[in-house]
C-alpha cells in the first residue's frame, strides 16, 4: 500500500552524484559498517513508534516529506510543519539519533550534520472500533485507526565538504 524506499536506493542515488573515487571510499565505509553489524542494508539506527493514534495515510504524508533528506533539514522541516503529528516525527527522528549511539559532545554534532534517513514508513496499527447511534434505531461504526511509525538513518558524510 505503501512504497517504501530502501536504504541501498538512497545510497546508490547519493553517491551516483558524486565522484567515482570519494564515493567508492563512502561505499566501502557503508559496506563494512553493515558488515560488522551496524544494521541491516546499510543502516545505524532505527526507531520504531508503535500505535500512534492517527491513520496511516495523515503521518505518511509526513514521513514521505522527510525521507532522502538530512537530520537537521528534516527536523527544521517538522518543526515549521502544521501538521499534527510533525511532533510525534520529530521525536521518532530524534530517538533515531541518539539509538545511533553516545558519542562525545564535541563529535555528536558534527555526526548529527552526516546522518541521513534512509528510510521512513508507516504501517497500519489496530483499529478500534466503537458504535456511533443513527436516527430511527439504526447504528454504525465508527474506526479509531492507529498506526505504526519507523524511522531509519543511516551515517552518510557530505561529500561536497570533504572535497574542499
Amino acid at each position: 500500500m505503501f512504497r517504501r524506499l530502501f536504504s541501498s536506493d538512497v545510497l546508490s542515488s547519493v553517491l551516483s552524484n558524486v565522484s567515482s573515487s570519494s564515493a567508492s571510499a563512502a561505499l566501502s565505509g557503508a559496506s563494512s559498517a553493515a558488515a560488522a553489524g551496524a544494521g541491516v542494508a546499510g543502516y545505524v539506527s532505527q526507531a520504531v513508534f508503535r500505535g500512534v493514534k492517527t491513520s496511516p495515510k495523515k503521518l505518511n504524508l509526513l514521513a514521505r516529506m522527510v525521507r532522502g533528506m538530512s537530520v537537521p533539514s528534516a527536523l527544521a522541516q517538522l518543526d515549521h510543519s502544521p501538521k499534527r503529528h510533525a511532533k510525534t516525527l520529530a521525536l521518532a527522528i530524534q530517538s533515531a539519533v541518539s539509538n545511533a549511539g553516545s558519542r562525545s559532545a564535541a563529535s555528536a554534532d558534527k555526526e548529527k550534520k552526516d546522518l541521513k534517513i534512509v528510510e521512513a514508513y508507516v504501517t497500519k496499527g489496530e483499529y478500534i472500533k466503537r458504535v456511533q447511534f443513527h436516527a430511527r434505531g439504526k447504528f454504525g461504526t465508527k474506526h479509531h485507526p492507529s498506526s505504526h511509525l519507523t524511522v531509519r538513518l543511516a551515517n552518510i558524510p557530505n561529500l561536497d565538504e570533504s572535497a574542499n
